[in-house]
């Protein structure tokens, strides 16, 4: 019932994932004889071994399906590119925020400053006129 010791592939690709259902075969049919040898506590190793294998064979098919998405990633729509900026946006810390904030006015040619009585100011930095285009929602 001993299985030859096999090395698994390196990268979680359709090879990894065919190797995995290979061992699952393997291991599956090494269940069914130790069952039928009456070996109980075979049995349930074997079957802990199953539902690992099984566990890693989702987890193959989770990222091979995520890697197909980030190669061809589905074309959005602005409304569907702005809701999930928002989001991200809304899920973001007070920190982020600032300087998000901070590295697009400095791309704008902007600065922002506090006055004595606490009011924000946008002043224009450098010689050209700055570029500022305001997102509508």
């Amino acid at each position: 019932m001993a299985r030859p010791k096999e090395t698994t592939p390196a990268l979680c690709d359709p090879a990894r994932l065919r190797w995995l259902q290979k061992q699952l075969r393997a291991v599956c049919s090494d269940r069914e004889a130790a069952s039928e040898a009456g070996s109980h506590s075979a049995v349930a190793a074997l079957r802990r071994e199953e539902r690992a294998l099984r566990d890693q064979i989702d987890n193959a098919r989770l990222i091979i399906e995520e890697a197909k998405l980030a190669a061809n990633p589905p074309k959005l729509s602005d409304a569907q590119r702005a809701q999930i900026l928002r989001e991200r946006v809304d899920n973001a810390a007070d920190e982020e925020l600032e300087v998000a904030l901070e590295e697009w006015l400095r791309r704008r040619r902007y600065d922002l400053v506090v006055d004595d009585g606490g009011r924000l100011h946008l002043v224009a930095a450098g010689d050209s006129p700055p570029d500022l285009r305001l997102v509508t929602a």
